[in-house]
């Protein structure tokens, strides 16, 4: 399970993505600008210099979706995951991103976005601790024992002349 800038933009908005992930004394690029950046798609109608402010956004939405991803990968590895765990994980996935995409000591503690960040780290801690269950591992995964021996060679019946 992983999310993309796509899925970012598609949750939290584009036009708030360009204006926080604007390099500092740039303006924000163009929305339709930032989200044709994001989709691979051409970009001849903008300057070169927008081009490079959506180009300096989109590495900065990466980078926190790539933090958010390996987060999220750490704690769901090996598991076959139900389709509610999924959409829960890619939920709490684009919270810790969204959060990843602003500077340290600019959100207030009760700030929605700092609070929805800190309740997807808290459920990650309480499954990496075990209190809180996630998928299932299959079987031969890791946690499940596996036991495999080859057949007797020494039994009653092959000892008894001894």
């Amino acid at each position: 399970m992983t999310i993309t800038p796509l899925d970012l933009a598609r949750i939290h908005g584009i036009h708030g993505l360009a204006q926080i992930t604007a390099p500092p004394g740039f303006a924000p690029p163009p929305d339709d600008l930032l989200l044709a950046t994001l989709r691979g798609e051409d970009r001849a109608g903008w300057t070169p210099e927008e081009q490079a402010t959506a180009d300096a956004a989109a590495a900065t939405i990466q980078a926190a979706v790539d933090t958010a991803n390996a987060m999220i990968g750490r704690v769901s590895a090996g598991r076959v995951l139900s389709e509610d765990e999924s959409r829960l994980l890619a939920a709490y996935a684009t919270d810790i991103a969204r959060y990843r995409l602003y500077d340290d000591g600019v959100l207030a503690d009760d700030d929605p976005v700092n609070r929805r960040a800190e309740a997807a780290v808290r459920f990650l801690e309480r499954v990496g601790a075990g209190t809180e269950t996630l998928g299932v591992a299959p079987l031969g995964g890791a946690g499940a024992p596996v036991a495999w021996a080859p057949e007797r060679q020494f039994s009653h019946d092959t000892l008894k002349d001894y």
